[in-house]
């Protein structure tokens, strides 16, 4: 497991959401982050663990809100390329492309957010996760990847 540390940053400024998308405002959204067979994922101080993801906000493009969470929760900057999944509670999953820049040497807002990593999927069954019906779902989605090799 890698960590991406944190620390509190008072100045954090928000990179532009890649305008690669034309989608409609989701009530909320997040990616997937795949990177060398791993799942970018975020671990609240409750200590329950999902991918990136929150809130939309008013008139904000669905992949925009994905692109802002996943920043403001872990501190990188990705891109939204395809919408993967509408699930059931309208939580709208991007693939986001992550291009090992880190722009932030902090998550923007660790009041929500612990820490953030890269979990394999053999390792999923050490964390609690959020969504227990997700993470079996991404669990097979990365057993899947690891086999595309």
């Amino acid at each position: 497991m890698v960590c991406l540390g944190f620390f509190l940053n008072g100045c954090s400024t928000r990179p532009d959401c890649p305008q690669s998308l034309s989608t409609n405002p989701a009530i909320s959204a997040g990616c997937l982050v795949i990177e060398k067979h791993q799942l970018l994922v975020a671990q609240t101080h409750s200590g329950v663990v999902s991918i990136p993801g929150g809130s939309g906000n008013n008139d904000e493009a669905s992949h925009c809100t994905a692109h802002r969470e996943t920043w403001e929760e872990t501190g990188l900057s990705v891109e939204p390329t395809h919408l993967v999944r509408v699930f059931d509670n309208g939580f709208h999953l991007y693939r986001c492309r992550w291009h090992g820049e880190q722009l932030e040497t902090s998550a923007p807002f660790v009041l929500e957010i612990d820490k953030a990593f890269w979990v394999k999927a053999k390792d999923f069954d050490q964390y609690r996760w959020r969504f227990p019906a997700q993470a079996q779902w991404l669990q097979q989605l990365l057993l899947d990847d690891e086999k595309t090799l």
